[in-house]
Order: structure tokens, then sequence, then C-alpha cells
């Protein structure tokens, strides 16, 4: 029988920061502290150069800042010398009753965290935090988030560990402080880029958080005094950034968390109904014909005669669908995607005489079956076919006039068309003209049934080793 590694359950643990998330919007404690320690110092340091850093620990932070040109230059012109180590040190002791005074300052919960954590609480889900200000201004932190309704499970700072962001190993002592036994079942929260590449690099899922946070680093009042343009603009470039660095959803503030959650939890949900293939005989399949792959041909039996819409089923569908890809010369790992590119709906519990009435994830439980024979290439084609067809549908309004009925009713619970910043983020996916290619394929007229050939006639493309895993 397939044996299951790892932890494939729900989120039990959110590990998130504190300023820009729970407390103080637009981060203005730390981005006031570091520009007056430096106008003591006769440099004038403005926000977006002071945010240029922000996440790292403080004493990096300020070395960081030292080192930009700029900032050198106007150093030199008012001292005479560029910055050294002396200096590093001199502001950093300058910084750290500043940083107590500003953060007391600005202790207010951000707007919709209270809901946020009630909706954890009633999940079960821990919650913890690492922050890099130092042991005394999480005091006051704590002191005032309590006072506000706000109580975490476990809270660290930079006094706590070795190495801060975008190092992991905070994020490691916290989840070992929460007693969760698997990175797999925490949520890093970060509004900063050091703490997103510390959730990558820790290896949880990671959700970036744009609005309240250093991302955008404004009051409220200042974000809305920004266009719809340019809102649109610093949303879209704060998101890239984010996802370029590791970040797998990126949410506008604390408060959308649940539904994050929510998705996160749904989609493990519908990938571990995969596992239902194991009712079917799974011992080593070896290299050959399909008569040496019982399992594939175990599923096409039981459930390819289920409907595809209205006049096929599902098993002509896909012959269909590699026959058109053979006919049209597609290269073979195409040719075995589109045969099998459906068969997730086999191992869904969807009724299947009924139209869906939400999202089956077919080529999410497709791609974690085809995963267990095939190849990368293989299970990349087949996992990235529906985000092809919301692609083309956004580019071309004409190509969804050529979708079959069924694929029409399914395109919004798949998430309808793509959005420019989804377009953009899946041309740089290595699947992306292949899964064009298919979701092209497989959307094209149907054979009649008695024209197509019998399963065994994919044998070569089953069998053949330079796909199988």
């Amino acid at each position: 029988m397939l044996q299951q590694h790892g932890y494939h359950g729900p989120i039990k643990a959110v590990i998130t920061g504190w300023t820009g998330l729970l407390i103080d919007y637009g981060v203005q404690a730390p981005v006031k502290a570091i520009q007056e320690i430096f106008k003591k110092h006769d440099l004038n340091i403005d926000t977006d150069t002071c945010l240029s850093a922000i996440g790292l620990e403080r004493k990096a932070h300020i070395a960081a800042l030292l080192e930009r040109p700029n900032i050198a230059h106007e150093w030199y012109k008012f001292h005479g010398r560029l910055p050294d180590k002396s200096d590093l040190e001199a502001l950093y002791t300058d910084y750290l009753p500043i940083e107590a005074k500003f953060t007391a300052a600005h202790c207010e919960l951000i707007e919709g965290v209270t809901q946020a954590v009630h909706y954890l609480r009633t999940q079960n889900i821990k919650l913890g935090t690492y922050t890099s200000y130092h042991h005394d201004t999480l005091k006051i932190i704590e002191t005032n988030a309590k006072k506000q309704g706000l109580i975490t499970d476990t809270n660290l700072c930079i006094d706590d560990i070795v190495k801060g962001s975008p190092y992991p190993y905070a994020l490691q002592k916290v989840q070992q402080a929460l007693n969760v036994e698997s990175v797999h079942a925490c949520v890093r929260v970060s509004d900063k880029v050091p703490g997103i590449i510390q959730g990558f690099n820790a290896g949880m899922v990671t959700i970036g958080v744009i609005l309240s946070g250093a991302a955008m680093g404004m009051t409220k009042q200042s974000w809305h005094g920004l266009s719809a343009k340019q809102q649109k603009n610093a949303k879209r470039e704060a998101t890239e950034t984010f996802m370029d660095n590791g970040a797998q959803i990126v949410i506008d503030s604390f408060a959308e968390l649940p539904q994050a959650i929510e998705r996160i939890n749904e989609a493990r949900q519908h990938a571990a109904e995969a596992t239902r293939f194991s009712e079917i005989n799974t011992h080593e399949v070896g290299l050959g014909s399909m008569k040496n792959v019982p399992q594939l041909r175990g599923l096409f039996e039981k459930y390819g005669m289920q409907s595809y819409g209205a006049c096929y089923s599902q098993q002509a569908h896909m012959l269909n669908a590699a026959f058109n890809a053979e006919q049209q010369n597609a290269k073979p790992s195409i040719i075995l995607a589109a045969l099998l590119h459906n068969i997730g709906l086999f191992l869904s519990d969807a009724d299947a005489n009924a139209l869906p009435t939400q999202n089956p994830y077919s080529d999410s439980l497709a791609s974690q079956f085809v995963r267990t024979y095939y190849n990368d290439e293989v299970v990349g084609i087949i996992a990235n076919y529906v985000a092809a067809k919301r692609y083309l549908s956004a580019i071309d309004k004409s190509y969804q006039k050529t979708l079959s009925d069924l694929s029409q009713h399914l395109l919004p619970l798949q998430g309808g068309p793509m959005s420019e910043l989804e377009r953009k983020s899946f041309e740089a996916n290595p699947y992306f003209q292949d899964a064009i290619i298919l979701s092209s394929i497989v959307e094209q007229q149907m054979q009649s049934e008695t024209e197509l050939p019998a399963l065994d006639y994919f044998d070569t493309y089953l069998g053949a080793p330079e796909l199988r895993r």
C-alpha cells in the first residue's frame, strides 16, 4: 500500500511579528526611532530609506543603512570621514531607549486583529510571535496588548536567539515553544522581506502582509491620500516582491488571515483526497505497458465511464485529449499529461452525475497521484493546466467560447480569468508553455467515441522510461 509521508493536516500554529501586523499600523515606531538617532548625528533619513532594511535585527538594520552610499556620503560631509564600527555602536546605544519610547506610543491594535485572533482560538490554532525588538521593548508591547485583550501563547525576541531574520532559528524556537510537531503545520506571517525569507527558509507556509506593514510604511491617512492607480501599483509591486522572496499567499492585513488559513486547509483537504486511490492495489510498478500499471488501469476501469458533461464519458474525454495531442505532434510529456489530466476527478468524492458547486481541484488531485509514477515535467504540466485555462480566458475572450459547457461552468469555481498580477506570475512558471498547449488541446473538438483509440494504444507513453520517476 502507498505510504503517506510528512504532515498533510490543517494549520495548527501562526507565528507572526508585532509591528505592522498586530500593532502599529504602518510600522511608525521603528521608523521614527531610527530617524531620531540619525538626526542626533546630523543626518536626515527619509522613511523609504529607513524601511529598506527593516526586518533585520536592529544593529544589522543600522549597519545596513550606514553602508548605503548616499548615507555614507552625507556622513562624510558632516563628520569628515566615513562611518566605522564605533559609529555603529554609538548609534545602537542611542537607539535602545528611543526604541522603547516610540513603541510605547504606537501599541494600538490594528483593526481586525481581535477578530482574527478570536478565529484562531475557535480553531485551536496557537499564536506565537517573534520580534527583532529587545526584551524591555517586548515587555511594553505585551503589557499594552494585554490591556487591549490580546494574549498570545508565546513571545520571543532577538535576545532569545543567536541570529534573527532571515535565519530560521527564531521560528524553529517558537514552533518548539508552541509544541507543534511539523513546520508544515505552521504559518509564518510577515510584512517584511527578511521575515518572508525566514519563513521560506524554515519550510513554513509563508504569508505576506502588504498594506498595514513595512511594505507600504504608511499611515492610513497617507494611504488614502493616494490615487486608486497609485494604490494598485503599490500593492502590485509589494505583492511581486513578497512572492519573489518566497511568500505563497499575500494579504492586505492580519484581519484577512482567517480566510487565508481556510484556503490553505481546504486545499490540503482536497489534496489529501488523492489517497483514495490506495483502495486499488498499489504494489511496486515496473516499466512497460499499461498492463504493468494496474493502479492506472484500475482507475480507468472503475471510474472511466462516469459522465463528462452531457454527452461523453470521462475516459472518452481523456482519450480524446491524448489522441489530439498526438495528432498535433505534441511532445510525449504533453501527450501523457493529456491522457491523465482529469484523473483527479476519479479521485474526488464529488457526485459524477451532478454539476460541481465548488472547485473540484482535479488538477491538484491528478498531479498528486501522477507524481507517484511520472517525472516532474509530466506532473508540472498537469498541475498547471487549469491555471493555463484561466490565463487563456483572461487574454482571449473568444477562448472562453471554445470551452465545453462543463468547462465554462467550472471556470468561475476555479478562480475565473486571471488577474494581471496572476498572469505575470504564471508566465514565469517553468511549465507555462506546455500547460498552455495542454489546455488548448483539452478544449478542442471531441471526436466520436467510436473513432477514439483504446486505452492500450497509449501504452508506449505510459511506460516510456524517460517519463517515469
